[in-house]
């Protein structure tokens, strides 16, 4: 994000949808103008005091794990002077499955039982976390794509008075194929059923990491702000993700084209299919979710790193009280 951010790579193309290469990465990463937030291309004027902000800080503390990018955890660390530590996933340092399901509405709770009747692997999470709307044209072909792929799935859905009768309703669905939960749905306790073998998902970094630990491939649908860029993460470089084929980067769900049915059925079908290429997808989660839980077990990357952030923050307070001591001497 900040290669694109600094080079001004989206000047170099004559058309919103023309792609761009990103240069300087381990891997062939292309996006297009259109993918790119506004807050790059037309930045606000909060923005404007960013880099002095960084120059000032002691370090950046980074929600995720060595093992799951190391490349290019070992490339921002060289990079400049800022400090970084790795300390992620952070959820997985306090969750607990059990009390997690019985958080949240009837329709949260039931939907275990719901799972519990559903074979391993079978069953696709759909979530757009908190803050993403779509038009009803676009909930329909979303509607319409579930329904053809013939998964059966959860979707999670907000309580939207302007697409009302876009979505079905709360509960198990006609058939037993689909389960909706309106509102907030204990994600982290749904991922980690074993009937779920599929995440579709807006690809904000929280998400990103919950399905990552949990060993989900997934169904990646960006909407608005870095969503682009993680998506191309778990797709491009990961290789535990399927794009819907979402290149529109906007806060405003008119400005987004429609994703059709077709594609959204032909990205869960690749996803929870069968074939090698699906094969090889839920093989790399697998490996990243034995990858994630080792980083914050005893003597995990992400745990040195948190006790060496300890450590250093410890000895700047320890160097600061000293020189304020001094001051006061001389001062006196």
């Amino acid at each position: 994000m900040s290669v694109v951010s600094l080079l001004r790579l989206y000047e170099s193309v004559s058309s919103f949808d023309e792609p761009f290469l990103v240069p300087g990465l381990r891997h062939n990463i292309k996006m297009t103008r259109s993918q790119v937030p506004s807050i790059i291309t037309s930045p606000q004027e909060f923005m404007a005091g960013f880099p002095a902000s960084l120059n000032e800080s002691h370090g950046m503390v980074m929600n995720t794990f060595h093992e799951l990018e190391p490349a290019y955890a070992d490339s921002f660390k060289s990079f400049g002077s800022m400090r970084s530590w790795n300390v992620g996933p952070v959820f997985l340092c306090r969750r607990s499955v059990d009390s997690l399901r019985n958080r949240g509405g009837v329709a949260a709770c039931e939907v275990f039982r719901w799972l519990d009747g559903k074979d391993a692997g079978s069953v696709l999470y759909v979530c757009f976390g908190s803050l993403a709307r779509f038009t009803a044209a676009q909930l329909r072909e979303m509607r319409a794509g579930l329904e053809a792929a013939g998964r059966s799935f959860i979707w999670v859905v907000t309580d939207d008075p302007a697409t009302e009768g876009s979505v079905p309703a709360t509960g198990e669905q006609e058939g037993s194929v689909g389960f909706v939960i309106k509102g907030w749905a204990p994600q982290l306790a749904i991922l980690e059923h074993e009937a779920v073998g599929g995440f579709l998902t807006h690809c904000g970094w929280n998400s990103c990491l919950e399905g990552i630990a949990a060993g989900v491939p997934m169904v990646t649908w960006p909407l608005f702000a870095d969503q682009q860029f993680n998506e191309r993460f778990l797709v491009d470089v990961l290789g535990v993700g399927v794009s819907v084929g979402s290149v529109v980067n906007s806060t405003r769900p008119e400005e987004r084209t429609v994703v059709v049915a077709e594609r959204v059925a032909a990205a869960v079908e690749a996803v929870m299919g069968g074939g090698e290429e699906a094969e090889e997808r839920r093989r790399k989660a697998s490996d990243m979710k034995e990858a994630a839980a080792r980083a914050v077990g005893k003597g995990g990357s992400s745990e040195v790193d948190l006790g060496r952030m300890v450590e250093e923050l410890m000895a700047l307070k320890m160097n600061r009280m000293k020189e304020t001591a001094v001051n006061e001497r001389l001062s006196a």
